[in-house]
């Protein structure tokens, strides 16, 4: 969130709302998130939502993602290594 400009995103910037990112709600309604029934974060799918910056290492810890859209964002990094390391 706050390394690719989070409080600047088009959506899922106002954690004020239910489906703001770090609005204290169930991660699985946030804007662009989408997980299984378990809770585990399948897709992140975050296209043309003005992220600017670098994908985190912390994008590792999703072992179960597997779809991962950031198109038409200015994104200045390839995804991380961990995120291999998990998959």
């Amino acid at each position: 969130y706050f390394s690719l400009g989070g409080e600047r995103w088009r959506r899922g910037s106002n954690p004020n709302l239910d489906r703001g990112w770090l609005s204290g709600s169930n991660y699985c309604i946030w804007s662009g998130v989408i997980c299984d029934a378990f809770g585990n974060v399948l897709q992140f799918s975050l296209e043309d939502n003005n992220m600017i910056g670098t994908i985190p290492h912390e994008i590792g810890i999703f072992d179960k993602l597997s779809h991962v859209s950031m198109d038409i964002n200015q994104i200045t990094s390839t995804i991380p290594e961990e995120f291999y390391l998990n998959h």
